[in-house]
């Protein structure tokens, strides 16, 4: 395809050569510091179609919003979708949502097809772990808020919203060593993508157990069954000196635990302490209850959507670099 000139523009736009100069020049200057960036096809990620330069020279709003969420399939992150969705379509936007599966080629193409269509703001549930993957979005002067998962040297300009899950972690940690005596803290993770959620809870839990000196450990689990789970876990608490805490940090992975470590098999909270993270409460009648910390990813996405809609009514006046939605907790007698 062969690359437009200024005059296609020009004529795309119904404006002069002369003002397609000019704009091109402007650009030019906010981008000079910078090496030109290049993307995987070889085209440099600051080139805009023709189509895509008139309508910006236009002022032309296509009320077209872009979301990409890690996996539709997924409970939290389907209600992540359900607010940013009922948000925009109360504030007149269409809503384009793509499935990046937490693959982050699949990322990148679903990038390029949205901004293609010319979106007017984009949505994104991070699956790289360095804001480098998302710059052809800053290039291309499309307004975005990322949510849920941290993302490494996101400027402050880029909005992101997600749950409260270091403080939260920290909070919770201080009270399983000081107030309930526990020895240890055994935290099991999901993988998922380069980055997640979980890892600020991780990082709160590890840092506390460092600074009052008790063992920490993480496990991660993908692919593994659950015997392999069961055994592991076993291990550990034959291993570990004194009482173990274990921590799910998802939902999905707190369905594995308990079928895992079966209520009819082990007494919670006797035995070992056992809590974990969830967008409902079903684990309140497992025994006499299991403590939970919730946290609300509809919020989150209505949260994300209001921000985005600030960005584009009023792009001159700066967002906050950072929103954290609360997390709960609601204690029981597991631990």
């Amino acid at each position: 395809m062969k690359e437009p000139t200024i005059k296609d523009v020009a004529a795309a736009a119904d404006v002069s050569v002369t003002t397609v100069s000019r704009y091109l020049h402007q650009q030019f200057q906010k981008n000079e510091p910078r090496h030109p960036r290049s993307d995987s096809t070889g085209h440099q990620s600051v080139k805009l179609s023709s189509k895509v330069a008139a309508q910006q020279l236009r002022g032309v709003k296509t009320k077209l919003i872009g979301v990409i969420i890690a996996d539709i399939s997924d409970q939290y992150m389907a209600l992540l979708f359900k607010g940013i969705y009922d948000q925009m379509v109360t504030a007149g936007y269409q809503v384009l949502v793509m499935n990046s599966n937490n693959d982050q080629e699949l990322e990148r193409q679903e990038i390029h097809q949205l901004l293609s269509k010319q979106i007017d703001g984009l949505i994104i549930q991070p699956s790289a772990a360095d804001f480098a993957a998302y710059q052809m979005v800053v290039d291309n002067h499309v307004p975005f808020v990322t949510i849920d998962r941290p993302i490494a040297n996101q400027p402050t300009s880029v909005p992101h919203v997600a749950s409260n899950n270091y403080d939260s972690a920290v909070q919770f940690a201080e009270l399983i060593f000081n107030q309930h005596g526990y020895d240890n803290i055994l935290t099991i993770k999901e993988f998922q993508a380069q980055t997640s959620g979980q890892d600020e809870r991780h990082a709160g839990y590890q840092a506390v157990a460092a600074q009052l000196n008790h063992p920490y450990r993480l496990l991660t689990v993908q692919y593994e069954s659950n015997t392999w789970l069961a055994e592991t876990i076993r291990d550990h608490l034959q291993h570990a000196t004194g009482k173990t805490m274990i921590i799910g940090l998802t939902g999905r992975l707190m369905y594995r635990l308990i079928e895992t470590l079966s209520p009819q098999q082990y007494q919670y909270g006797v035995d070992f302490g056992l809590a974990g993270y969830d967008v409902d409460d079903w684990e309140r009648f497992i025994q006499h209850g299991i403590t939970m910390l919730h946290h609300y990813p509809h919020q989150i996405g209505s949260t994300a959507a209001q921000t985005l809609l600030a960005l584009l009514t009023h792009p001159q006046q700066p967002q906050p670099a950072r929103l954290l939605i609360p997390i709960d907790r609601q204690d029981r007698p597991s631990y």
